[in-house]
């Protein structure tokens, strides 16, 4: 099984995929907002929140789907605070 750390590298790393390379140093501040191991240990669950402009007035949420056995990210959606 993989660790945290890897779950949370391989769901930036993803990101950084999907949005382009250098986007993890370009995004205004990115932070690990939070990190869930599944149940039933088969997935870890990573929230990653950056700043939606400049000013920080607002975030944006992603979760990942990271698989604990061989850390591929299998999905990523939107992430909405209640």
């Amino acid at each position: 099984m993989i660790d945290v750390k890897t779950a949370v590298d391989n769901a930036v790393n993803y990101a950084a995929t999907l949005y382009g390379k250098g986007w993890a140093s370009l995004v205004p501040g990115l932070l690990v907002e939070e990190v869930e191991l599944s149940d039933d240990e088969q997935f870890w669950y990573v929230t990653l929140g950056w700043d939606a402009d400049r000013l920080g007035t607002s975030r944006i949420y992603k979760s990942f789907k990271v698989r604990a056995d061989s850390g591929d990210v299998v999905a990523m959606k939107i992430r909405t605070l209640q």
